[in-house]
Order: C-alpha cells, then structure tokens, then sequence
C-alpha cells in the first residue's frame, strides 16, 4: 500500500484497529516510559497503515520484511523501523501472531520474554501527586493561626514558628538557630539574613528576650500545632515543602510569591504579580 500522506493522524489510525490489537498496543506500551509512547505509537499507526491491515494477530513474517524495508527506505522516518521491529517481537514473543513461521530463525522468543519483562520492571509506576499539606488543611491552620491570641503564649508560638516557615524564605535549620534576642523593631536576625515579623508576634518575642530560653523549640512547636487541628505527623520540614508547593515566580520580575490571589493580577490576559502589575498598568494606559 503507497502512503501519500507524510503527517497520519495517529489517533485515527489507531482508532480504525480492532479492539483486541488496540488492547495489545496498550500492554505493549506498559514496557516503556511514557516519554516515548508518543514515537511507539507514530510507528506502529504507520506500520498498519503501510500493510493495509487491523488486527495484530494476523501479521507474519511477510508483514515485517515489508515493514523494515519500507520505513528503512524512507530516511525522515528516523528509528521508526527500530520500533515496529519492538512490536513485531512483542507479538512474536507473547503468542499474538497466528502464523509465527520464519520469525523462530531471526528471535529466540525465551529471550524476548525475558527482555520485556526486565524492561516491564524498570518502567516505574506513576506516582499520583500528593500535596505536603491541602488546600483544605493549609486553610485551616491558617483560620487558627490568624485569630488574636495575645493572652496565649503558647498559640503565639505556633503561630509564628507557622508564619516563618510558610510565610517567608526562613529554613527549618535557620530558625532554629536563632533565638529572640536577635529580634528588635518588627526585624529578626537569623544567621542568613533578616525577616520582618509582624507586630502581633512583638509581645511574645519581648517576651522570649527576657526569658532563661529565647530559642525556639520548633520541632516541639510544630508537634503540639499538628496535634491542634490534627494532622498526624506535622514536621517543621513539611510546611517548608507546602510552602515551596504553593509559590510562584513572577515572569515579569523573577521574584517568588505565595499563589494567593492578593498577590497576583492578571494584564493582557498574564498572570503577574501585583507590584508589576501596576507598573505596566501605568506604562500602558
């Protein structure tokens, strides 16, 4: 069969397959990293396309010389024959072929099997994302941590190991390494630079500062706010990682923000964060 059409829409093609050949395409895909399932899937299309054929079983050795020559003639193709001959020694290997005469003087299928199973084990399984903490428990400690606890000593201390580690660059190494008494004027010093603490958390580091023990036990911290709102196994280090899940970088100034929605604003239709937002809202009107 001539192929007169260099761009074959694939997914049709393989749509026009019998179900059964569909089904064996898809376990044969399972041996690969899905990065190249799109070239594997190019290839076989065209394979059928060029035999004229639908079903996977019904191919023989005819099939596969004709198939090799073709695509070894047709130098834009690149590697595709390499693929086709994968999936002709699938199907070889696996019993799909009803008439397997001729293959057994190129393959020894004991060594295909064995080939597509050690390939079958190294392809890892796809992991589903799970986010260091939700949306939905990030709100609720946030709910918590924004009400007034000026009375609550203990509150403020979570509330603020909370604020350092999710609201700003602070490591969990970093803050624990420093201590109250380098606080002063709404400024803590930590031995990487210095953060600006809101005023709410002024009587609890005055506090501190006075105190036998101005460090803070952020590991211990941490424990008793998972303990609150219930999160089985809140460390230090997974609101560090929910942090860095949940921030953005601006494309317009390089600079990192929290994906909250008062720090971003939308200009020709781009997302940008609010400072140079306004300022190209100026240049352009």
């Amino acid at each position: 069969m001539h192929v007169n059409n260099d761009k074959l829409d694939t997914k049709v093609m393989l749509e026009v397959l019998t179900p059964q050949t569909q089904k064996i395409i898809d376990d044969f895909l399972k041996h690969y990293k899905p990065i190249s399932h799109r070239a594997y899937i190019s290839a076989i299309s065209n394979l059928f396309y060029v035999l004229g054929k639908d079903d996977a079983s019904k191919l023989d050795i005819e099939d596969f010389k004709k198939v090799q020559e073709y695509f070894r003639n047709k130098e834009r193709y690149g590697s595709q024959d390499k693929y086709c001959e994968s999936f002709f020694k699938y199907i070889y290997a696996y019993n799909i072929i009803k008439n397997p005469k001729g293959f057994e003087k190129i393959w020894i299928k004991s060594n295909l099997i064995n080939h597509f199973e050690r390939l079958l084990n190294s392809v890892p399984e796809k992991v589903e994302y799970k986010p260091s903490l939700t949306i939905e428990q990030i709100y609720e400690i946030e709910e918590l941590m924004n009400l007034e606890h000026e009375d609550n000593l203990e509150m403020l201390k979570m509330a603020f190991c909370w604020y350092m580690l999710f609201h700003t660059d602070c490591g969990v190494n970093e803050l624990k390494s420093t201590d109250a008494t380098k606080y002063n004027n709404n400024i803590l010093k930590t031995n990487n630079g210095e953060y600006y603490v809101p005023e709410k958390f002024a009587p609890l580091l005055n506090h501190l500062k006075e105190s036998k023990y101005p460090g803070f036990n952020v590991n211990g911290i941490i424990t008793k706010l998972g303990k609150l709102v219930e999160i089985e196994g809140l460390i230090p280090q997974i609101i560090k990682n929910s942090r860095n899940e949940n921030i953005l970088k601006c494309s317009q100034c390089g600079n990192m923000y929290t994906n909250t929605i008062d720090n971003w604003q939308a200009v020709n239709k781009r997302i940008i964060c609010i400072n140079c937002a306004d300022k190209l809202k100026k240049t352009l009107t």
